[in-house]
This record gives structure tokens, sequence and C-alpha cells, in this order.
């Protein structure tokens, strides 16, 4: 769940590259829509919905560590993507 103060803009960067080591790759329209949100300056909250509204799992922000991330299932057998990072 966001806070109110996750309605303050936040500039977003440094989107997950798409390749890896990752067992499960990230999901290409979350790629997509990370890119097209790289540079851009909007709320926190709304740059969760964005991703949220194409991701097949949950979307959060971490923002102890300036990370937009997303989970796909619940419990082990699950998996942790950083999608985006902001400041």
């Amino acid at each position: 769940m966001m806070s109110d103060d996750d309605d303050r803009q936040v500039t977003l960067f440094g989107p997950h590259p798409g390749v890896g080591g990752a067992a499960i790759p990230l999901p290409a329209v979350v790629k997509r829509v990370a890119d097209a949100l790289d540079g851009q300056t909007l709320s926190l909250r709304s740059a969760v919905a964005c991703l949220q509204a194409v991701a097949p799992g949950i979307v959060f922000a971490d923002v102890a560590h300036g990370g937009i991330l997303l989970r796909v299932g619940a419990a082990p057998p699950m998996h942790l993507w950083l999608v985006i990072h902001f400041r």
C-alpha cells in the first residue's frame, strides 16, 4: 500500500536491461513500459500504476532503495525484478 507522500514527483531512470541471469526473463510488456518511463518525471503513484496496468504480478515502490519492483508469485517459487530506479 502506498502512502500519501507517494504522490511526490520522482524522476525515473535506469530501467531493467531485460536480459541477464534471471531464471525467468522480465516480461517484455513491462520492459517496454519501463523504457517509455525512463527519464520522465511524474508521481511515484502514477509510475507504479503505469507498470501495474501491464504487469502479471504485484508492482510496488521500495522507497528506501529508490526502485520500483515487480513480484510474480506469492511464495516460492517467486521472482522479483528491479524494474526501474527513481530519485
